[in-house]
């Protein structure tokens, strides 16, 4: 054996002894599932508390309606089992899971870019207005949980974790929001539950190797 092969193999054996008995990760999708069920139940408790839109069971029979809902959970649903492979270094070999939540994001993003074409969009100077307020009441808990499970993996990703919360946020805001605020107009979902949720994701991307790194 060479000297530098036994140099290296003191080095792991060190490096070993040092670390001392670790507990494995739980598997991503024990993880995954978690996760969505902690989230899951509080925005069921929000909008429980709250109230839905008055024209929610008009605007439920609306095929545009149920196709943004449908495509809001399966981001919200994807970014989190993505997420939770993030937390393994090598995700287990299933880097394709990343695409899945960008994907579906790009098809929601052209849909409401069509609407706002199509029905056009009306950009309002932006105030505090309660969709702010609800949005980042609906925001808050899942951003907390979400940044909570990214830090307690071994993500070699910091970058991919952030985004992966920046969906599962924004997700979750324009699923509660939409089944609550009667206003269906492109420009004011823009402004008022998109946007502030958007900034949200980005700090939390500038500040993504502090929060995730182990």
């Amino acid at each position: 054996m060479s000297e530098s092969t036994r140099d290296f193999s003191d080095l792991i054996g060190e490096l070993s002894s040092e670390a001392g008995r670790q507990k494995p990760l739980r598997s991503p999708l024990v993880r995954a599932i978690f996760y969505f069920v902690l989230t899951a139940a509080y925005i069921c408790a929000v909008i429980s508390f709250g109230s839905l839109r008055p024209d929610f069971m008009e605007v439920i029979g609306q095929a545009g309606f149920v196709f943004e809902m449908v495509m809001a959970l399966l981001i919200w649903i994807s970014a989190i089992v993505a997420g939770a492979w993030l937390c393994v270094p090598d995700m287990r070999g299933q880097h394709w899971l990343k695409m899945v939540p960008y994907m579906l994001t790009f098809v929601l993003g052209l849909w409401v870019f069509i609407r706002g074409i199509v029905e056009g969009a009306t950009f309002f100077p932006m105030y505090w207005d309660s969709c702010i307020e609800h949005g980042l009441l609906l925001a808050s808990v899942p951003l907390v949980l979400t940044i909570f499970m990214g830090h307690s993996g071994t993500t070699t990703q910091p970058y991919q974790m952030a985004i992966m919360n920046a969906l599962v946020i924004a997700s979750i805001g324009w699923l509660g929001l939409r089944m609550s605020c009667p206003m269906d107009d492109v420009g004011h979902g823009f402004l008022y539950q998109f946007l502030p949720l958007a900034i949200i994701g980005t700090i939390v991307g500038l500040l993504a190797r502090r929060l995730f790194r182990w």
